[in-house]
C-alpha cells in the first residue's frame, strides 16, 4: 500500500508590505517531489473573497521558505485530508507565527482562528 506525507509548508512572504507568511498544508507520495497544496487564498489584502485552492505543485517550489513533517498517512487517508478541506467554508488565511512556542500556528484566544499573533 501506497504511504504519504503529510507536511505543513510555510510560504515565503510576497513582497506586498501587508503581506504574511502563510501555511499550507501538503500530500506527498513518500519518495516524490510533486504533491497536493491545500492553499487558503484571497482575503482583505487581495481585496478578494477566501478561496480553497487544492492544486498540484512541486513542494520544493520557489514559494517555500520551509516545510515539516506532521504525519505518515494512508492512501485512503489523503481523501480524508481533502474532504475535511472542502468541508469547512475559507474564513481566513493561516497566517503563520513563527514566534510561538513551538513553532506552529496558534489558536487566537477570543475567535479559535489560527493567526499570527498580532491581533
Amino acid at each position: 500500500m501506497a504511504k504519504y506525507e503529510l507536511l505543513r509548508a510555510v510560504l515565503r512572504k510576497t513582497g506586498n508590505p501587508m503581506d504574511r507568511s502563510v501555511w499550507v498544508l501538503i500530500t506527498v507520495l513518500q519518495g516524490e517531489t510533486t504533491g497536493t497544496w491545500y492553499q487558503i487564498l484571497g482575503g482583505p489584502v487581495e481585496q478578494t473573497a477566501y478561496e480553497l485552492k487544492i492544486h498540484t505543485k512541486e513542494i520544493d517550489s520557489p514559494e517555500v521558505k520551509s516545510y515539516k513533517k506532521v504525519a505518515d498517512i494512508r492512501e485512503e487517508d489523503v481523501a480524508v485530508v481533502e474532504a475535511v478541506a472542502r468541508g469547512e467554508a475559507p474564513r481566513y488565511s493561516q497566517k503563520w507565527d513563527p514566534y510561538s512556542k513551538n513553532g506552529w500556528p496558534h489558536p487566537h484566544p477570543e475567535t479559535g482562528y489560527v493567526t499570527d499573533g498580532s491581533d
